[in-house]
């Protein structure tokens, strides 16, 4: 294609030089095997969420999770080069968790493809930015309070890209600019639209990095109805473009500077100039991205010619010659013709089967076949029992206890280190692995602080140093141990050890504010209040989102008779007003002050938007007791009592009761 039509804003950064050109692109041609058509040789991480769990109603997505199904079938279309299922990983909404985020593009990616290989990354859903030099995309786990604890830094995914997966052609596809105010408190325009720019950074010291982004650094992408009946803008015609618009000189092969120039053209267009995509990345702008149409193939001569149907179940994926030639037909048959007499490589991915591959001879003529899709394929035979086991303790949730999935992991390597199914277990384990770290940290950054269960962080201890096994480069899984590790010291009651703990985690990682949060609560344990409020401090310059830090801040300005204490405990109920902990606290602080209007105020509140939450009655019962309006705090206890019959207070609230009963003081002004 003559580079004269290409919109060159686009594609700063993607073309090589001519001089230095290596024939990077896959040499898609109809007459010769291509780079889509190598099925062994092209993998897959698709992610699309539409559903978060910690950000507001109206910050939620429609279509993201429709955008990312619809970029999957097309992968394993013969379009697209027809991934076998096992080639590719779909994460959609409850899927998506960080962990799995993680484990899919650092794990199974990084392991799975080779030097010579072809990968695809999409990723539709939100991303944003936090201050002016990081940028996250979230997974339906992430927490706004604290994204660089709970989202996936775009850094994260560039070292993955460039250092860790060894193919030869990437292709990143992030439709990641939905986010607009994702957060429970509000955020400056910038920080809502420049995840773009980070984006764009991907991949720039590494070759064959082709990225495509939705829009531009200082643009939102959109999403609508109107668009295929519910998607976004850049997929939907990207979809459109790979399909076949996009090929603009009518070879039946769609490459990337053809689709790069029908993206810059209609998308504009169809969005009022709402939404630019970009390229950028070291690829070759020849490169095949899908093949639309074949040639007619050459007439093969009456006496040549064969005719190979095939029978067996419904929706089993054939190839011959490593090529894709569809799926078996629900009244299970594939007919597929002509082909050429002779000797063949026949291959078929049975659905939730193995792989089976064979030689078969063709003669002119009809040969009908029957796939043996139901039979035990020899390699399943020949694994491990312990590959049976480890699955099955994983379903059951059984991991670290004796006799559980790590315990037999173990078992498993000691016995057959060759094992084939080896990268299969190391995958599902480690996705379960982290997923329970990553909960202990979720957990630490948003659950209320009286629900986190004393065991939480000595489970994701042994959990982090089990990680550290199967992905020894990781450096960032050493601090996550010694944080969990360090927490649960606190937890024992051992501070001094917490903090020799904590202070080599955050040696280790200085720009996790959770780690420096707790170091603030370890000194806070000791007495030692000084150092404490300094690294509270930390931690809310780290994670200015983050309530926690402000929260520990207020009890220690409150404690020392400072008048900032109300300025923190404001910001922390601002900065998250789903923990009705924080709201509680605020109004105490007033109570304590003799501010029982105010009090009154921000407890009103909380009984609207959290009726359930039963420390807030005990509250108003005190808060009663101190303007001596004894009958409004006897019935406040009671609805407390009611909430929390089995409260360690209970008995004492019980007697309080009792003796509220009793007083017939005169209301006081708050009346």
């Amino acid at each position: 294609m003559a580079l004269g039509i290409l919109h060159r804003a686009l594609l700063a950064g993607l073309l090589c030089s001519l001089a230095q050109a290596q024939h990077r692109d896959l040499k898609i041609t109809p007459d010769s095997a291509t780079g889509l058509d190598q099925r062994s040789r092209l993998w897959a991480v698709v992610v699309g969420i539409s559903h978060y769990d910690n950000v507001p109603p109206q910050a939620q997505l429609r279509f993201a999770d429709r955008d990312a199904r619809a970029f999957a079938a097309f992968l394993r279309s013969p379009a697209g080069g027809g991934f076998p299922s096992d080639h590719v990983q779909i994460l959609l909404n409850d899927q998506a968790s960080l962990s799995a985020v993680r484990t899919a593009l650092g794990t199974w990616l990084a392991r799975s493809a080779q030097p010579e290989d072809m990968v695809y990354i999409f990723f539709a859903g939100h991303g944003v930015t936090e201050g002016e030099h990081d940028g996250y995309l979230l997974a339906r786990d992430s927490d706004p309070q604290n994204l660089y604890a709970t989202a996936l830094p775009i850094t994260e995914l560039d070292k993955i890209i460039t250092q860790r997966v060894r193919a030869k052609h990437i292709v990143l596809i992030a439709d990641a600019c939905h986010a607009g105010n994702i957060g429970w408190s509000s955020r400056g325009l910038a920080e809502q639209v420049l995840v773009g720019r980070y984006l764009a950074e991907i991949g720039q010291s590494g070759q064959g990095v082709l990225r495509l982004l939705a829009s531009r650094s200082d643009e939102r992408s959109y999403e609508d109805p109107q668009w295929g009946g519910g998607h976004g803008a850049f997929t939907y015609f990207l979809l459109e473009g790979l399909s076949g618009k996009a090929d603009l000189d009518h070879d039946g092969v769609v490459r990337a500077a053809e689709l790069i120039d029908y993206l810059a053209s209609v998308v504009p267009q169809q969005t009022k100039a709402l939404q630019h995509p970009q390229a950028a990345g070291h690829m070759d702008p020849a490169m095949a991205l899908a093949v639309v149409a074949r040639p007619a193939p050459a007439p093969v001569r009456a006496a040549e010619g064969a005719t190979l149907e095939l029978q067996g179940v419904a929706g089993t994926e054939v190839y011959l010659d490593n090529r894709y030639y569809g799926r078996i037909r629900p009244a299970g048959t594939l007919i597929v013709e002509p082909l050429p007499a002779g000797s063949h490589d026949l291959s078929f991915d049975p659905p939730g089967g193995e792989t089976a591959a064979q030689k078969i001879a063709l003669s002119a003529g009809r040969t009908v076949l029957r796939l043996n899709t139901a039979a035990p394929r020899p390699a399943a035979s020949q694994s491990s029992p312990f590959v049976g086991e480890i699955r099955q303790a994983i379903v059951a949730g059984n991991i670290l206890d004796a006799g559980g999935a790590w315990d037999l992991y173990q078992r498993f390597v000691r016995a057959t280190p060759e094992e084939p199914q080896r990268l299969l277990v190391e995958t599902q384990l480690s996705a379960v692995l982290e997923e329970t770290g990553q909960r202990a940290i979720n957990d630490y950054v948003h659950a209320p602080i009286t629900e986190l269960r004393r065991d939480t962080f000595h489970r994701a201890a042994r959990v982090f140093a089990d990680l550290e096994t199967l992905r020894p480069a990781e450096s960032q899984l050493e601090a996550k141990r010694l944080f969990c590790s360090g927490r649960a010291l606190v937890v024992d009651g051992k501070y001094e050890e917490a903090v020799a703990a904590l202070d080599k985690a955050a040696a280790l990682d200085p720009r996790a504010a959770y780690i420096q949060n707790s170091l603030g609560v370890a000194y806070e344990r000791l007495n030692r209040n000084r150092e404490a409020v300094q690294f509270f401090k930390s931690a809310a310059d780290l994670a200015p989102a983050w309530a926690l830090p402000h929260l520990h801040l207020g009890l220690q300005y409150q404690a020392q008779g400072g008048k900032s204490a109300e300025q923190e405990f404001k910001t922390a109920v601002q900065l998250d007003p789903r923990q009705p902990l924080l709201r509680e606290t605020l109004a105490g602080y007033y109570r304590s002050r003799g501010r029982y209007q105010d009090a009154e105020g921000e407890l009103g509140t909380l009984v609207q938007v959290a009726p359930g939450y039963a420390p807030a009655y005990r509250e108003l019962g005190q808060l009663y007791e101190a303007t001596r309006e004894y009958v409004r705090a006897a019935e406040a206890f009671e609805n407390y009592l009611r909430l929390a019959p089995d409260a360690p207070d209970s008995a004492a609230i019980r007697i309080q009761i009792a003796k509220d009963r009793t007083e017939k003081k005169a209301p006081t002004l708050l009346r």
